[in-house]
């Protein structure tokens, strides 16, 4: 967690504590126990939009979805209550979007996994770099020189960093 929001732990163990302790109170799989989840699921999203108590934001993003994936699985859970109102292709589509919407919380924390290095490559490439050594940006004579402009990119390309000289730009 962030150090301003310290107090989110207490906050987290109040929300699982309602998701397990709170329900006792209502008849199990009764629609007034999955509507109760729901507003707990609900508000518990909203808690973690709202203040986005983690460092990371790919943890942050996490617990939204895994909010939101908890909140469509009782809604999914109060249509199958009504499964004498539904047909059985129905209930075969729900299921498949039960499925789909739960792996998607495993999804994203793969996705999550893989594209970290990608997006940090990327990051990197897209620095501003200022450049002041021995071998300068081209000038005029070899950027209309086929010849002069593979030279120049060899050097460069064989050249050290101080001798290329480039170094980040502090650009605010």
């Amino acid at each position: 967690y962030r150090p301003e929001f310290w107090w989110f732990e207490i906050y987290e163990c109040f929300r699982r504590l309602s998701f397990t302790g709170m329900l006792v109170v209502f008849e199990p799989g009764s629609p007034p126990q999955l509507c109760f989840s729901m507003i707990l699921a609900l508000l518990s999203s909203l808690m973690y939009e709202h203040n986005q108590p983690f460092e990371k934001t790919e943890e942050n993003t996490l617990a939204q979805i895994s909010s939101v994936s908890i909140f469509l699985t009782l809604l999914a859970g109060i249509l199958i209550t009504l499964k004498e109102h539904l047909d059985e292709e129905y209930n075969e589509k729900l299921g498949a979007l039960l499925v789909i919407i739960n792996t998607l919380v495993f999804a994203m924390v793969g996705a999550s996994i893989l594209f970290k290095p990608i997006f940090k490559l990327i990051t990197k490439f897209n620095e501003k770099h200022v450049h002041d050594a021995p071998l300068k940006g081209m000038g005029p004579d070899v950027a209309y020189s086929v010849a002069l402009f593979i030279d120049h990119f060899k050097r460069l390309a064989e050249s050290d960093t101080n001798e290329a000289g480039w170094k980040p730009l502090d650009v605010k």
